[in-house]
């Protein structure tokens, strides 16, 4: 039997380096606020209310304009109660130049990349945001009739169907553009991250790494498919010393009646015993896949050894042989068929199934899910509906005996894994093999206690 652990951002956030695309998006406007607000500035203007105007800033993304008059810059939309992040702040602070009268000249935040704005805006509402379902839901706006049509009845009728495809694709080509321009930062930012960052190992991942696979864990349905995996191994290797040593102790041999019959009892007599050598023989992985879904490489320079094969199935930071893909999944989705049978390649350009095809990844992938019947391990990867096409293939493939999820554990005591097995439920079309085949919680663990 094999094993295969997805790894997703919570595994590098349970090794302390900021990558989720929250830590993208604030560091981004903590780069942009200290170069519009000096420091000291901006010391003296919290702790003594001693504001000077800003300095003017422009990038590929955005640009910041300082006016010696009132009334150029327009009211910047945030939530003041969650300002407690860094595009908030900028807001707040823009804002409160603009509306007092004490302070001469005003300034303006404009965006040249909108997606940026509409990014940018929503985290600041809930101090989160996912990048690649935001990508995706901005451009099922752009399918339906309404973002790309007259609003006025009249002259909605004289407009064709022909000029609303052509402004559809527009539309989604614009949004491709700003789309690739947020995904080349990312990895700008996610590089310098990884370049400095002193990660160590957690002793509750060694150890899950290298665990063996529990008889409990395994799925009802599959304990046949299993047993005559494990009944091939022991013919192959031909171990008829052990066998026959068994038969000395165990009478029921004697009403077994061909060599197939006796592996079968011997391994049904032995697999129940955690601590034998039969367990840690046949009960033990063969090979680990080490499935990443992260661009950077904390898995494998931590955990990997000799028995590890590694895909990096979203790419490598910086790697032209292997780019980061990064978009969307979800060909189950009820939207997909639409956008297909738009017959207009712009909006497939960043859909996840599609780049796939521009390595040898996802191959490798169905060339070790072919080979043996093999365990999930998920850490770290919320199974969210980005990746909804992968994972439905990794989950409902007929090698698939159990999935055990690694949940996030908080410092309240709380946890996230009711969250994580709806999100895992909806990779699933037949729910009855979901709950034969997801492990339960008493079998399950957080990815790092908080007491290790």
């Amino acid at each position: 039997m094999n094993r295969v652990i997805i790894i997703g951002n919570g595994f590098d956030k349970a090794h302390q380096l900021p990558t989720g695309y929250t830590d993208f998006i604030n560091h981004y406007w903590e780069t942009v606020s200290y170069k519009i607000f000096r420091p000291y500035d901006r010391w003296m203007a919290e702790h003594y209310g001693q504001i000077n105007m800003p300095d003017p800033y422009e990038d590929d993304l955005i640009s910041f304009q300082v006016f010696r008059e009132k009334g150029h810059g327009e009211r910047l939309s945030f939530e003041s109660r969650l300002a407690d992040n860094a595009y908030a702040d900028i807001c707040e602070f823009i804002n409160g130049i603009n509306q007092d009268d004490t302070i001469q000249g005003s300034c303006s935040l404009k965006f040249k990349n909108q997606f940026l704005k509409h990014l940018s805006e929503l985290y600041s509402l809930k101090n989160w945001v996912d990048i690649e379902n935001e990508y995706y839901n901005k451009l099922k706006e752009i399918l339906s009739t309404d973002s790309y049509t007259a609003t006025d009845p009249v002259l909605k009728q004289t407009i064709s169907k022909q000029m609303r495809r052509i402004s559809s694709n527009t539309s989604a080509k614009q949004l491709n553009l700003e789309f690739e321009a947020i995904k080349n930062l990312l990895e700008q930012y996610l590089t310098e991250i990884t370049a400095s960052a002193q990660i160590t190992k957690h002793p509750s991942i060694q150890e899950a790494f290298h665990s063996q696979v529990q008889l409990a864990e395994v799925a009802c349905s599959k304990y046949q498919m299993l047993l005559e995996s494990i009944m091939s191994h022991i013919v192959s290797l031909d171990r008829k010393d052990v066998i026959s040593e068994d038969e000395k102790t165990d009478s029921k041999y004697l009403f077994c009646q061909s060599r197939e019959d006796k592996v079968r009892h011997y391994i049904w007599k032995n697999m129940e015993d955690k601590n034998s050598n039969f367990t840690k023989t046949h009960f033990t992985p063969e090979k680990t896949l080490i499935l990443n879904f992260n661009y950077t490489r904390t898995a494998e320079q931590l955990y990997a050894d000799k028995n590890c094969e590694v895909i990096h199935i979203h790419g490598e930071l910086n790697n032209p042989d292997n780019p980061i893909i990064f978009g969307y999944g979800d060909e189950l989705d009820d939207d997909y068929r639409n956008i297909e049978n738009l017959q207009d390649n712009e909006f497939l350009e960043n859909i996840k199934s599609m780049r796939y095809f521009e390595t040898g990844n996802y191959r490798a992938m169905l060339d070790f899910i072919e080979s043996q019947p093999y365990q999930i391990f998920i850490m770290g990867h919320s199974c969210g509906n980005s990746d909804r096409t992968l994972l439905h293939k990794l989950f409902e493939h007929r090698n698939c005996f159990s999935i055990k999820a690694f949940y996030h554990q908080r410092k309240d005591g709380t946890d996230d894994y009711s969250n994580l097995i709806r999100n895992i439920s909806r990779n699933f079309n037949d729910k009855s093999e979901m709950r034969d085949i997801v492990v339960n919680k008493t079998l399950s663990s957080p990815l790092v206690p908080l007491v290790e």
